[in-house]
């Protein structure tokens, strides 16, 4: 292999990882800054007071003026699930789930709406044979 065909093997491998590190990415516009975060670092969006939450694994949580709907379009992931009108969870982090309540690996509690619980269990679970092989 000469040098020129190992340099576009290397250049299309960089843009390779660059589109797929883009994927896992949402930029949020907090007071005019914008915030990038991995969505695999964030438990859940929560909306509160007119606003979203962004509960992460870093130490502050973020507030931005949107909706969930605008959340839900950015991530298009199927790592997130919409236990409740107020949330959008990250399946990752689910502990548990037992009655009407999500259990996460950072110990908060999300409620599950009575409508959406069949439908939700049910994405869960699709999600965990997915990304886990059960015996």
């Amino acid at each position: 292999m000469n040098s020129v065909a190992i340099e576009e093997c290397l250049r299309e491998a960089v843009n390779y990882i660059n589109n797929v590190v883009s994927q896992n990415v949402v930029l949020l516009d907090v007071e005019n800054d914008v915030v990038r975060l991995k969505l695999q670092d964030i438990y859940y969006f929560e909306f509160v007071n007119r606003k979203v939450k962004v509960v992460s694994n870093h130490d502050n949580d973020v507030y931005i003026r949107t909706s969930l709907k605008n959340i839900l379009e950015k991530i298009q992931d199927d790592n997130f699930g919409v236990p409740h009108k107020a949330f959008i969870v990250n399946y990752f982090y689910i502990k548990r789930i037992k009655g009407n309540s999500i259990w996460l690996l950072n110990e908060e509690t999300i409620p599950v709406a009575q409508k959406r619980a069949a439908n939700f269990k049910k994405e869960y679970f699709d999600f965990l044979h997915k990304v886990y092989s059960f015996i």
